[in-house]
């Protein structure tokens, strides 16, 4: 299956290789370390995750996000719900397993996110060094490691965060149990990639089995490299471990918990065909706004690798290329066909179009005429006509708008598609080039760092500390320690989300606190809670506790016709406090 070309580097170069490993394993690592424990919480999704994976160290069978409900609550509202399904387990069992060891706070939080974006670029390397050679592993592993979106997912800044690092993890570890089943043919690895796939299913349901559709493609392309009856039974092997593997956590929430497991279910059905959380989006959206996003300078660099190593699949049964491109054309296929597109929706094909950009440039300095040609011409497009999509910024709703305003993609692709075109015509007489064209090729290496330097930039941006709320930490020990259990935050907003953030931090239930919060607070009250405002405003209410940073404070909620009506009288403007 592995298709190494001519020139690549031989075994006598392996002690150079892990030398290399090591410190891009080290670099990803310290780079996304920095500032790992920063306490602000992101209402999505990070607080949910923080919030329900505490809630397991009471009850692990028990997802719950209110963990305490004195309201009614309605199971088709994961933001406001008492049992929380929204998200597969296994990812807030390992949240939840951290806080066990190193006690509950943010960087327990976040630490098992660093250790798995840190093996998930370890796998990287071992399914390139396996697919194609040691070289072509490395870059995609380096390209990896400084990728800045991985570093947002680490941190808590992106949507889904945790759970989408561990679901690349699992991903990945799956894909590699298939190379190495696929290369040598024996079960074991295909029930290895049947676990796997199972608990990346028990991460983020039906996109965690990405691996048996690329497989299942693979099969219907003949690009195995096994035996057509042998390749079908390691199909159903896989996909028969991913039933049992997932079977006993998702029967016992269809019996223990029907209306969430059965709206949940719904809900992911959905995204196929309307618009989920406000995520429609057109099909081009992905390949002009995220995926420019998400590669930084080397989208354009991905896209014509991807499309040469289609046709070297095609064409040449090259099979080396052939796991990574269905990885790729299946999550691309599918969020395109898909109504509803969240940002990182393709952040699982990143490690496959790496792989796939890794090859190219691998191929190129061999001397491969194809390859050669498109990456110095790539290189030079970018570097020479650079152009980025703005990060948040929304794409037009016709197609030809949305492609003037990102002609860039479009005039990049076109040099690199024309450069391997020419390169496919010389290569019909001579099919690799001479040592002046190879260290051209090298020579665009080099350079090409460059592209690297923007997304460093972002990826130690996604470090920084956002401003912050350093009364959380405060308030949090006061509330478990000197409050009761019963006791319920009613939050007074700066911004929204605020209730989830505070109720990570208390360990109490919280709910965000609306104009009529008495009539709120009576309701708690009936149903066996002690009501507390929090509020960042100075009121007319009995003062509980008042941090000495910034003065937000804890008032006593009076039953109505106690005491005055409640109105504020000031709100103090300090940094910490000021309402966003």
């Amino acid at each position: 299956m592995q298709d190494v070309p001519r020139g690549a580097p031989s075994r006598n170069g392996r002690g150079a290789t892990w030398i290399i490993l090591a410190a891009i394993l080290a670099t990803g690592f310290f780079l996304t370390l920095r500032d790992l424990g920063h306490p602000c919480l992101t209402y999505f999704d990070e607080s949910f995750h923080a919030v329900v994976a505490r809630n397991l160290l009471k009850h692990p069978l028990t997802p719950t996000l209110l963990d305490h409900p004195y309201r009614p609550v309605d199971p088709r509202n994961w933001e406001e719900t008492h049992i929380w399904l929204h998200k597969g387990i296994v990812p807030l069992w390992i949240i939840a397993g951290s806080y066990k060891l190193l006690g509950v706070d943010v960087f327990a939080l976040r630490l098992p996110s660093l250790l798995l974006n840190t093996a998930a670029i370890w796998l990287t390397f071992e399914i390139g060094r396996r697919l194609m050679d040691r070289r072509a592993g490395l870059i995609a592993a380096a390209l990896q490691a400084l990728s800045p979106c991985f570093g947002f997912l680490v941190r808590g800044r992106s949507f889904s965060d945790h759970v989408d690092i561990t679901l690349l993890f699992w991903l990945e570890a799956a894909f590699l149990f298939l190379t190495i089943g696929l290369q040598s043919g024996r079960w074991r690895w295909f029930i290895f990639a049947g676990v796997a796939q199972g608990l990346a299913f028990l991460t983020k349901s039906f996109v965690g089995i990405l691996p048996g559709a690329a497989l299942l493609l693979m099969l219907v392309l003949r690009m195995t490299g096994l035996r057509p009856l042998y390749a079908w039974k390691a199909l159903l092997i896989v996909m028969g471990v991913t039933v049992a593997t997932a079977a006993p956590w998702t029967i016992w929430c269809m019996v223990k918990f029907p209306a969430e497991f059965w709206h949940e279910l719904w809900h992911v059905g959905q995204h196929l065909q309307a618009d989920v959380e406000g995520w429609a989006a057109p099909w081009y959206r992905i390949y002009l706004k995220y995926a420019p996003v998400l590669f930084g300078g080397f989208y354009t660099p991905v896209i014509v690798a991807l499309l040469i190593s289609i046709g070297r699949v095609i064409w040449r049964r090259v099979e080396g290329l052939a796991l990574p491109v269905a990885w790729a054309v299946v999550v691309l296929s599918v969020f395109t066909l898909a109504t509803a597109k969240p940002p990182m929706a393709t952040m699982i094909a990143m490690p496959a179009m790496y792989l796939l950009l890794a090859g190219m440039i691998s191929r190129a300095l061999c001397g491969e005429a194809v390859e050669l040609f498109a990456w110095i011409a790539i290189v030079a497009a970018c570097l020479i006509d650079s152009g980025r999509s703005a990060r948040g910024a929304e794409v037009p709703t016709d197609f030809l708008t949305a492609a003037r305003q990102e002609m860039w993609v479009f005039r990049q692709l076109g040099v690199g598609l024309a450069a391997a075109l020419l390169g496919a015509w010389y290569s019909r007489t001579r099919s690799r080039m001479g040592l002046s064209a190879t260290r051209a090729a090298e020579f665009a290496t080099v350079i090409s760092a460059a592209l690297l330097w923007p997304m460093l930039k972002e990826d130690w941006k996604a470090g920084e500390g956002d401003p912050n709320e350093p009364t959380y930490t405060e308030i949090g020990e006061y509330v478990q320690t000197k409050l009761p259990a019963n006791a319920v935050m009613l939050v007074d907003r700066a911004y929204d989300g605020e209730h989830r953030i505070m109720q990570f931090y208390t360990d109490r239930t919280c709910y965000p606190a609306s104009n009529d919060f008495l009539s709120v607070a009576e309701e708690i009250r009936r149903n066996g809670g002690e009501p507390m405002l929090f509020s960042y405003r100075i009121w007319n209410l009995p003062v509980i506790y008042t941090s000495p940073h910034d003065q937000r404070t804890i008032y006593q909620c009076p039953p109505p016709g106690v005491g005055p009506e409640p109105r504020p009288i000031a709100k103090p403007v300090t940094p910490a406090t000021r309402e966003r």
